[in-house]
């Protein structure tokens, strides 16, 4: 599944820095998100939603595509606010699960 950089960028920035409400991330999805998972390999962060799909549930991989354009060092602060995003999204879910 593909998360897209500049799609959710907005978003991305009323949760981290602006500390709005949680706006759910834009990607193709076909199911009800139940939980964001991550694993680190390396020196690399894997993120991966968990989702229900006609009752089964799915796990997506999950790419960020970022611009072709950006620098590597632009790269690096991309991932940390994606990865700061996640974060929350992560945490939101997990809340909304307990409730």
């Amino acid at each position: 599944m593909k998360f897209h950089f500049w799609d959710n960028y907005q978003n991305m920035m009323d949760v981290i820095i602006w500390k709005k409400q949680i706006i759910s991330p834009i990607w193709n999805t076909h199911g009800v998100p139940v939980k964001l998972i991550n694993y680190t390999l390396s020196a690399s962060t894997v993120w991966a939603l968990m989702s229900r799909v006609n009752g089964e549930i799915e796990v997506d991989t999950i790419e960020v595509v970022y611009s072709q354009r950006s620098t590597h060092l632009q790269q690096k602060t991309m991932n940390k606010l994606v990865q700061a995003y996640f974060k929350a999204y992560q945490d939101y879910l997990t809340n909304d699960e307990q409730q």
